[in-house]
């Protein structure tokens, strides 16, 4: 998780439980919940020195065993005046099952009224999603070389999101499979924003706006990506 906000992204959404993996085993349903339980319990006693990161748990938590839906309630209250940062934990959930709800209380804030019904639009039910209020989606990472979304955030996916399928599992994610990430976002963003300009014959105030943004994400994975770098070379080829 750390590596996001090293770089400077301001919030990062992971999926770490599907509504669909209660059908697993029973026994493996225990042992995620268990493992589940512990990676809390990290982030609720932290060091002294951790960023101060909001943590937000997405889905349908009432599904989750009593213990752990308390342990998030303390994490999520501890946390929620913390502004260096935001940890959307998805936890059970699907995005069918978010989109579904979000339309279902979205219809039922408008019965009273039939006249309103009209007013029942893609910002109403945005805003009864769970996650609302949130910057863009701009890039989706999807590792395990499967290319699916497999019911993860598909409405907030749009036509600027990059979608970046990595042949890796999560725990090998590394600092250059984020500068990898970044990078296509960066080239396709300044891509849109140049196709707008020629297009319009408006100034470049924000390309070069853009173009300052993203030279200090690169600057800030690069100045992360040297020290590992030369780790790696003392390590393994000392003198």
């Amino acid at each position: 998780m750390d590596l996001f906000f090293d770089t400077g992204v301001e919030c990062v959404t992971a999926y770490l439980f599907s509504i669909e993996n209660f059908k697993r085993p029973k026994e493996q349903v225990d042992d995620l919940m268990d493992i589940s339980e512990t990676w809390i319990q990290k982030y609720l006693y932290p060091s002294p020195n951790k960023r101060k990161i909001r943590f937000r748990v997405l889905g349908r938590l009432e599904l989750l065993p009593e213990k752990i839906r308390k342990l998030i309630e303390k994490l999520t209250e501890k946390t929620a005046d913390f502004d260096e940062g935001t940890f959307n934990v998805c936890f059970p959930y699907t995005s069918r099952d978010e989109i579904a709800r979000a339309i279902e209380m979205t219809v039922r804030n408008h019965n009273d009224s039939p006249e309103n019904v009209e007013n029942i639009t893609a910002e109403a039910i945005d805003s009864n999603m769970d996650i609302c209020n949130d910057p863009p989606l701009d890039v989706l990472i999807r590792t395990s070389g499967v290319c699916r979304l497999s019911d993860f955030l598909l409405w907030q996916c749009h036509r600027d999101t990059v979608i970046e399928v990595l042949n890796i599992h999560w725990p090998e994610f590394r600092y250059w499979h984020l500068f990898l990430a970044v990078l296509g976002w960066q080239r396709k963003k300044m891509a849109t924003v140049d196709l707008y300009a020629g297009a319009t014959g408006e100034p470049r105030d924000l390309w070069d706006s853009i173009s300052n943004h993203h030279f200090k994400w690169l600057m800030s994975i690069i100045l992360l990506l040297v020290p590992a770098a030369w780790g790696y070379h003392m390590a393994f080829y000392p003198k």
